[in-house]
């Protein structure tokens, strides 16, 4: 938390069930609407925190009103992130509403002491605790349903993670590093004493074709080929057009940042409206209260087109424009330019390549897995 300075301030506050129904009841109008390009697909409704727990009565009336919402075209799935300090006294109403789980655990004892009470206790006994408490009474729904997210840092290593979940809850946890935009300056020193980088921590593990075949999918350097491979494999393609019409390209938005809502919409205890929980709290795209939604598609536009201009001469010199991960409300901005962590140029995109291609040469089982289970899906 006092890590980053990019949020709202922080205060004892519950988001008002009457304000999440009203932005429920906004977007209801469009899913049944001929607008909507989501058919029959499953809308995840998600609770987030700090501890979402805390707020379990607002969980229970959210979860009650959207059973009973008429949807013509989409059917509902509920997901919640949690430290699970709180999961013993919940735990069956996650169940009974088949809820997916993701527990927030940083691996065992020592790698998880970032994570204590109030008072400066480490959490870990009682949270380890409470997890054997659910697997053990609702052993099929923890085989189905729990899934754990790990921060790395620097008392955890990839291959600790990997052995402790896999021995002690037999799952495979999904590894995540610190985010690096909107550091606090006056933080910066300790974050970075903090932070630790996956990548680097891998190529150090004398284990690593292990944890690359295990863990796959929830590992950065993998999903780093998947993207490199979709975008320079040649054996691809997005949609009919681009099957039909190979050669003809078509206009290219700058950065690989998301269409508005396009995967995800967030709302935060203070109403205000992101297309995702990931960013900064200074680019709201709109905001719910006791009266009214806002979202003006127009202004939204114009936002993005306008970040996009001055984005787009730095863009047009990437040699990585076509493969494009970089989000623009992580890119910092000094003099009014834009300053992208993940531009290059043709000594970097040589690099680019060299490093992929040494590392399928290295590895060749990975190009056919991925091919199989990933792109051809």
């Amino acid at each position: 938390g006092s890590f980053y300075n990019d949020y709202d301030n922080r205060e004892n506050k519950d988001l008002d069930v009457d304000t999440a129904i009203r932005l429920l009841n906004y977007l209801s109008y469009y899913w049944n609407s001929s607008k909507n390009m989501s058919h029959d697909k499953n809308i995840y409704i998600g609770f987030y925190g700090g501890e979402p727990m805390k707020n379990m009565s607002f969980i229970r009336d959210i979860v009650d009103y959207v059973k009973h919402m008429n949807m013509l075209h989409n059917r509902f799935s509920f997901s919640i992130t949690t430290n699970a300090l709180l999961l013993e006294n919940h735990m069956d109403f996650l169940v009974e509403n088949d809820f997916n789980l993701l527990i927030s655990l940083d691996g065992d004892r020592e790698n998880n002491e970032y994570r204590v009470f109030k008072n400066g206790k480490p959490s870990y006994d009682h949270v380890f605790k409470s997890i054997n408490y659910l697997r053990k009474k609702h052993p099929e729904y923890f085989k189905e349903k729990v899934n754990f997210n790990a921060v790395f840092h620097n008392k955890n290593t990839v291959e600790g993670l990997f052995s402790y979940f896999k021995e002690t809850f037999d799952k495979i946890p999904a590894v995540n590093e610190l985010s690096t935009t909107g550091i606090n300056p006056e933080k910066r020193e300790e974050f970075l004493s903090t932070y630790s980088s996956i990548t680097r921590d891998l190529s150090q593990s004398k284990n690593y074709e292990t944890l690359e075949h295990e863990m796959f999918l929830n590992l950065p350097t993998v999903k780093d080929m998947i993207i490199f491979l979709h975008q320079y494999g040649g054996c691809t393609f997005r949609d009919y057009p681009s099957l039909v019409f190979p050669h003809k390209k078509g206009s290219r938005i700058p950065t690989g940042t998301c269409a508005p809502f396009s995967r995800k919409l967030f709302v935060t205890v203070n109403g205000k409206i992101f297309p995702c929980e990931r960013i900064g709290h200074q680019f709201s795209l709109g905001y719910v209260d006791d009266k009214h939604v806002e979202l003006d598609a127009e202004a939204i536009a114009r936002f993005y087109n306008g970040h996009f201009d001055v984005l787009r001469p730095m863009c047009k010199r990437c040699y990585n424009i076509n493969a494009c991960q970089e989000c623009l409300f992580h890119m910092e901005f000094k003099d009014g330019k834009p300053v992208c962590r993940g531009f290059m140029d043709a000594e970097r995109i040589a690099h680019y390549f060299a490093e992929h291609l040494s590392q399928l040469e290295a590895h060749p089982y990975l190009y056919e897995r991925i091919m199989k289970e990933v792109i051809s899906e």
